[in-house]
């Protein structure tokens, strides 16, 4: 028997939502979601250009980021939390805040409501260069290829740079997906 003294109305709330509607449902509509944004941030590590990686990145992140498509998910989780689902909440909580960061890198000049591409993702290569679109780069990938700078071409140290930033993001969301896949899925 529940014990209405000592619960609080939220959680109360929770108990009765919970008896009808059970997390497990909203988990298992969102795992194919989960799971697809895992697989594709996994080929984000085998990707020989990490210009044309970041590019797709921010195109993964966009629906993300504009829908608040997990900001949804955690809504939904929190009206059925009975204190079970706590650890889930807050890993999810930490993946919309990576997200967020990502998105909010100085990189993406993508206008509010406008998909990112290579026109509106802003590189700079090393001191020496100016800030430039995605696009430039990879138009002239050949030719900074043969532009030699401190011992190493310009496109490598282009693709290392941008390259390093995504595989850092996307290392994170992968540790924090696992947690929720070794748990949860």
């Amino acid at each position: 028997m529940l014990n209405l003294k000592k619960m609080s109305m939220k959680k109360l709330y929770a108990k009765i939502l919970c008896m009808f509607s059970s997390y497990k449902k909203v988990i298992r509509k969102e795992r194919l979601w989960l799971l697809n944004f895992q697989t594709e941030l996994r080929r984000f590590y085998f990707m020989k250009n990490k210009v044309e990686g970041l590019v797709k990145f921010f195109k993964l992140l966009y629906p993300l980021q504009q829908n608040r498509n997990i900001d949804c998910f955690i809504a939904k989780l929190e009206k059925r939390n009975d204190g079970r689902i706590d650890e889930l909440i807050i890993t999810l909580k930490k993946i919309n805040q990576i997200i967020d960061d990502a998105w909010k890198n100085n990189m993406n000049q993508t206008l509010p409501r406008k998909k990112p591409n290579k026109y509106t993702i802003y590189l700079s290569g090393h001191k020496n260069f100016k800030r430039r679109p995605a696009a430039y780069f990879l138009k002239k990938s050949e030719e900074l290829k043969k532009e030699i700078n401190n011992d190493s071409n310009t496109w490598d140290l282009i693709n290392t740079k941008y390259g390093e930033f995504v595989n850092e993001i996307t290392a994170k969301l992968l540790s924090e997906i696992e947690i929720i896949e070794d748990k949860w899925l």
